[in-house]
C-alpha cells in the first residue's frame, strides 16, 4: 500500500502521533512496508514473528 501516496502520507502522520504518545518503531511497534510490486509474503512475515516473540 506504500506505493499509494495518500496512503503513505497517512501513515506518516500516524507514526509522528504514535511516536508523541511515546510508541516507536521496535519497541512498542512492528511495521512492515509492501508496495503492488513488492508484496509483503509469509516467509517475510515468520521472521518477524520470529525475531520479535521468540
Amino acid at each position: 500500500m506504500m506505493d499509494d501516496k495518500e496512503y503513505a502520507k497517512n501513515s506518516v502522520q500516524r507514526l509522528k502521533t504514535m511516536m508523541g504518545e511515546g510508541i516507536f518503531v521496535g519497541e512498542k511497534l512492528i511495521i512492515t512496508e509492501e508496495t503492488s510490486t513488492s508484496p509483503l509474503g509469509t516467509n517475510e512475515i515468520n521472521a518477524i514473528i520470529k525475531k520479535f516473540f521468540s
